[in-house]
């Protein structure tokens, strides 16, 4: 028996570097391919440990990829078995990482967590900078997850300081990429900070000015990690970092430049495989769609990932949020009770209040308790309230016309506004008004009776009252403010 492991010795690990490569290419297929020889003679006990454990790592990873969490269980369990008798604790952080990742996918943040923290304690105590910075990009993922941006930022800071320690110019740009989508999702939640990790569809091009130190370290970031990726010969991965890249494209009001190589992203993930970047994929290619007003297509990308979202059990906010782009989409089609529909879906907790059962998750972790309801992102109908006020600023109309041109019942429009602004649609539009003229007076831009009128106030006194009530002034007194600032410009 011992002279047939060591005939199976050389051809089994020129097998795992080639499936390895493969993998790396983003050929998982072949890879598994590859590797199903080499993991039957496992099971029958004719693979040496070591060979083992470094093809049920690919194995692991390969079909973690492929979204197959329960094949991807099994591997890392045997991992840990066999790394567990040859005392192999680099193999037992890196089992940890791929138990950490699927937690992330699941929703199962507080596990992941401990599972990383424990495989990057283990590297560190091994001087294995490569691993260590693996497993503090997964913590930065689900810290993002979690909305606990400082935790986060630590993280991706030491994430990618270990990689530039590590030596591994693959992994090293695999971080800079991590660390790119990083301060996008902070630009996200600057933008958007009532949900964690923003989301861009409900946010303009314009919106994203104040995010401008967030985006450009984005992108310097991405650069990086594309240019490496290149240089290591890891185009595969340099194609996976410039997709990523392409939401920032769009952030920055450049959607129509992306449809392009979103496509031909979209078609090498279903060639090879890759069900995790493809849901990415078709999300970010519906907000492109949606943002160059093809709302058919996004609607059909959208209905394809979530799909996709059930058939691979994912339970975390991606497809909530699948759900929010659904109703933005329909409402731009002029579908309001379907934007509404999508709307009251994306509002449902997506972990019920009992324990929800994991598929692919091990014994210990097969039921998790629900997280805590974050605040939901504001429907479609205020969005389109907020275009109409600020567009029709100097025109006064009924709240059924506000609502009509929303899509929504004025029963809806004012529950909205109270819910999502603390206020009635109205008195929020005659705000809107009320702050025009106050731009206008102090740039000593006409009298206050011309103001009044132009900006639709029944009379001089009822809008001498409001605005007295909205800034504390009379508006003479904001007139002679802009006279004094406006002769001291000069």
């Amino acid at each position: 028996m011992a002279h047939t492991r060591t005939q199976l010795a050389l051809p089994a690990e020129s097998s795992i570097d080639e499936a390895f490569r493969r993998e790396r290419d983003g050929d998982l297929r072949t890879a598994m391919g590859i590797l199903q020889p080499l993991l039957a003679e496992d099971e029958c006990g004719q693979l040496a440990p070591i060979a083992a454990i470094r093809a049920l790592l690919v194995a692991s990873d390969c079909t973690f990829r492929m979204c197959d969490y329960t094949a991807s269980v099994r591997h890392i369990e045997r991992i840990e078995l066999l790394a567990g008798t040859v005392d192999d604790r680099r193999a037992l952080a890196l089992a940890g990482i791929h138990r950490a990742r699927i937690c992330y996918q699941q929703g199962r943040y507080s596990q992941g967590l401990d599972y990383a923290e424990r495989a990057a304690q283990m590297a560190l105590e091994r001087g294995d900078f490569v691993v260590a910075a693996r497993a503090r990009m997964c913590q930065d993922y689900i810290a993002m997850g979690q909305a606990d941006y400082p935790a986060a930022e630590r993280y991706i800071r030491e994430s990618v300081a270990y990689a530039k320690q590590g030596g591994d110019e693959f992994i090293e740009s695999w971080v800079l990429n991590s660390a790119g989508q990083h301060y996008y999702y902070l630009a996200l939640a600057k933008v958007l900070p009532q949900h964690a990790r923003g989301h861009p569809s409900s946010a303009e091009p314009q919106d994203f000015i104040i995010a401008q130190e967030e985006i450009l370290t984005s992108v310097d970031y991405f650069t990086r990690a594309i240019s490496l990726a290149r240089s290591c010969g890891a185009l595969h991965h340099a194609g996976i970092v410039e997709s990523n890249y392409v939401r920032v494209c769009i952030m920055l009001g450049d959607a129509d430049k992306t449809l392009t190589p979103l496509r031909r992203a979209l078609r090498e993930c279903q060639d090879s495989g890759l069900k995790n970047n493809e849901l990415s994929l078709r999300h970010t290619y519906a907000w492109a769609l949606r943002a160059c007003g093809h709302f058919a297509e996004a609607a059909r990308q959208i209905e394809a990932a979530l799909v996709l979202a059930r058939r691979l059990g994912r339970v975390n906010r991606v497809v909530e949020l699948l759900h929010y782009d659904r109703s933005l989409v329909l409402a731009g089609m002029g579908d309001h009770a379907g934007a509404l529909a999508s709307y009251r879906r994306y509002q449902r907790p997506y972990l019920r209040t009992a324990p929800v059962t994991i598929p692919g998750a091990g014994q210990a972790d097969a039921q998790v308790q629900p997280a805590v309801a974050r605040p939901p992102l504001e429907p479609f109908y205020m969005k389109r309230a907020d275009n109409f006020l600020k567009s029709h600023a100097n025109e006064a109309f009924e709240l059924l016309h506000l609502a009509e041109h929303c899509g929504v019942s004025a029963r809806s429009l004012q529950l909205g506004f109270r819910k999502f602004r603390g206020i009635t649609p109205m008195a929020y539009a005659r705000n809107l008004r009320l702050d025009a003229v106050h731009r206008e007076l102090q740039a000593g831009n006409g009298t206050v009776a011309a103001l009044a009128r132009q900006f639709s106030f029944k009379s001089v006194t009822t809008f001498s009252m409001e605005y007295r009530r909205r800034f504390g002034v009379a508006p003479r007194v904001t007139v002679a403010e802009g006279r004094r600032r406006n002769g001291s410009d000069m």
